[in-house]
């Protein structure tokens, strides 16, 4: 689930064709984990790395 709480709006005109360079702001999601085999989940900090490609018109 993505929710975006950024109230920046983009006003360069859009990042393609070389128009202005658009805001960069953080990615807030949630996911589901699932049990890898039978060893415990524990309570803790969780980091992970992703890849995320974003498609839209």
């Amino acid at each position: 689930v993505y929710i975006d709480y950024e109230t920046e709006d983009d006003t360069s005109d859009g990042v393609y064709p070389n128009q202005g360079n658009g805001t960069s702001q953080p990615l807030h999601f949630q996911a589901t984990l699932k049990q890898d085999g039978n060893i415990a989940i524990e309570p803790g900090e969780f980091k992970a790395t992703s890849t995320f490609q974003v498609t839209y018109p």
